[in-house]
């Protein structure tokens, strides 16, 4: 419709008099008449009230970029989120950064420098000094890859440089997203730093079947004991601070990860869609 009023096209009198009951709209399919009467209307209400009116790119950016606000923004910030790593010790085959898509930002195993995350904690520190912001509300520190616990040093330095400062260690909180195959080997010190830990999971094992290892192996076995060694050495942290991430793909449904992941252990994961 959009491209025929493009054409001055009056879809009212389109509709009326030069539509078919079926009319094949270019190469969308076929639409009856109630159909495209009821599209019509959708398009009017979404016209009359600017939703389709081209916006001002420079005017929107001037009234969000001003200075005042940007600093506001910083002061108050409730969450950091640091890509810890590039790299990754699973090849899961629907990974954004396999082979199926054409992801301009490649991956190069490269890791988080250090000094540049200091540098902004640092600065988020200063500008906090100098404010009257009587801060109440946690600031939390979250951690994600590629997979994070690759670069163990730099979250162990973060969390010793943030618990530190006298001006944050009150504050910050730690959070991660882990595809959970290193749990087993760190999770005394997150349970120390009391992390909220956010596991990938698809499911059972045949919904697992994309996630593998470099060599092809699947994951699922080794994923699942590290979990279920968190759940029975620390029951009231796994209670509190797991939860689980999945992918829904052809190999699973919501409701079959749903299912699975609550009898298992008693609770929802978050789901993406590839």
């Amino acid at each position: 419709m959009l491209e025929l009023i493009n054409k001055n096209v009056n879809i009212t009198n389109w509709i009326i008099n030069d539509s078919k009951s079926d009319a094949n709209l270019l190469k969308i399919g076929n639409y009856k008449k109630s159909q495209l009467n009821y599209y019509h209307l959708k398009l009017k209400f979404l016209m009359e009230h600017d939703y389709l009116k081209q916006p001002n790119p420079r005017s929107i950016l001037n009234t969000q970029l001003l200075p005042e606000r940007i600093m506001s923004n910083i002061i108050n910030l409730k969450q950091v989120i640091f890509e810890v790593t590039e790299k990754c010790n699973l090849r899961c085959s629907y990974c954004t950064y396999s082979k199926y898509y054409n992801n301009e930002d490649k991956r190069s195993n490269r890791d988080f420098k250090l000094k540049n995350a200091y540098i902004f904690l640092n600065y988020l520190e200063n500008i906090r000094k100098t404010s009257n912001v009587n801060f109440k509300d946690k600031l939390t520190i979250s951690f994600y890859g590629g997979e994070p616990l690759l670069n163990i040093q730099f979250i162990k330095n973060i969390v010793q440089h943030t618990t530190t400062n006298l001006r944050l260690k009150d504050i910050v909180v730690f959070s991660m997203t882990t595809n959970g195959l290193l749990l087993d080997k760190y999770i005394d010190y997150l349970v120390k730093y009391n992390f909220s830990i956010a596991i990938s999971l698809d499911g059972n094992r045949n919904s697992n079947q994309y996630r593998i290892l470099p060599g092809g192996e699947k994951s699922f076995d080794k994923v699942m004991h590290n979990i279920e060694y968190i759940q029975k050495e620390y029951p009231v942290f796994f209670d509190e601070n797991i939860n689980f991430i999945s992918v829904i793909h052809n190999r699973n449904s919501t409701y079959k990860v749903n299912r699975y992941i609550f009898d298992m252990f008693n609770k929802h994961p978050m789901a993406t869609q590839r």
